[in-house]
């Protein structure tokens, strides 16, 4: 049971450190939290209660001026956490639907596959990858943190008031430059939030 309780909130860290990247209202979700949630609904009544009892369950608090992502201190990315967090269920309440909209994430592990073998994997690649981060030019470290944010080619051209081509050549060199290769599973949104989140210390 303690072990249970135990995961309970290490599943609703995680889901509040990609929240702190996406902002997008949508429900960071894998599919092995059913046994611990029931499902997503049951996720989201989880972030309902703990938030009760902390940050979420306060008036949002402003939303940092600065957007960059390496500029976010601990109190603010506590803020932007919460903010996270409340936009998943703003955006949950407001659809008035059964289902929230999900942000589904890469399975820590495939099925009968060792449970830690994957993770130590992927732990490894984003933590070298964090290391490296001060090799990208200033440009490249925007475009990943767009990525990162969900943002497409031709939005993160509109925004540096570059060629979609040109941002294309920017993430490609950005990942080779990290050592990270886009998969199946993990693709450039997931590995730019992961590897941001261990620059910044989110576990």
């Amino acid at each position: 049971m303690t072990w249970s309780i135990h995961e309970r909130l290490r599943i609703i860290r995680v889901v509040e450190a990609v929240a702190a990247v996406d902002m997008s209202g949508a429900l960071p979700w894998r599919e092995e939290w059913s046994t611990y949630f029931g499902g997503p609904v049951g996720l989201l009544a989880a972030l309902r209660a703990h938030g009760a009892h902390g940050a979420h369950g306060r008036p949002a608090p402003p939303e940092p001026e600065d957007d960059d992502l390496d500029d976010l201190g601990d109190d603010r990315r506590i803020r932007r956490s919460a903010l996270g967090v409340r936009a998943i269920l703003d955006r949950y309440d407001a659809a008035g639907s059964t289902e929230p909209v999900l942000l589904r994430l890469t399975p820590r592990r495939r099925p009968g596959a060792p449970m830690r073998a994957r993770r130590t994997s992927t732990v490894e690649l984003t933590t070298l990858a964090a290391a490296r981060l001060d090799r990208l030019s200033r440009r490249q470290r925007r475009v990943l943190e767009l990525v990162a944010l969900g943002q497409s080619e031709a939005a993160i051209a509109a925004v540096l008031v570059l060629r979609p081509e040109t941002v294309a050549e920017l993430r490609a060199e950005a990942f080779r430059t990290l050592g990270l290769t886009p998969s199946r599973h993990l693709d450039h949104r997931l590995l730019a939030i992961l590897t941001l989140q261990q620059a910044q210390g989110v576990s």
